[in-house]
């Protein structure tokens, strides 16, 4: 064995190493994009989350709000077609007499 050999074979060792750590680091830098990317769509998804959470609060206090008045505005709607019945009748009542002016 000639005294360069073992020196010729560190040396491609070394560059082999140099290599192997470059593709390495590449990989790496590769994984920590991934990472703040998904990173960014999770907080991106915790953001929509708790924009549909308080949506859903505020439909949910209307949808109370509307039940709770809603006997109001049934008992409203039938006042307003008793009312209706009752100028309707008064209506005939007047049109009667206004025809049995001229009869």
């Amino acid at each position: 064995m000639s005294p360069s050999r073992p020196g010729l074979l560190v040396c491609s060792r070394l560059v082999s190493l140099e290599a192997r750590e470059r593709e390495l680091e590449e990989h790496i830098n590769a994984i920590e994009a991934d990472i703040a990317d998904l990173k960014l769509a999770w907080d991106e998804v915790e953001h929509t989350k708790i924009k549909n959470f308080d949506n859903g609060r505020m439909i949910k206090v209307q949808a109370d709000d509307l039940r709770n008045k809603l006997p109001r505005m049934k008992a409203k709607q039938e006042l307003a077609r008793t009312t209706q019945a009752n100028i309707e009748s008064e209506w005939s009542k007047l049109v009667q007499q206004f025809i049995g002016l001229f009869v």
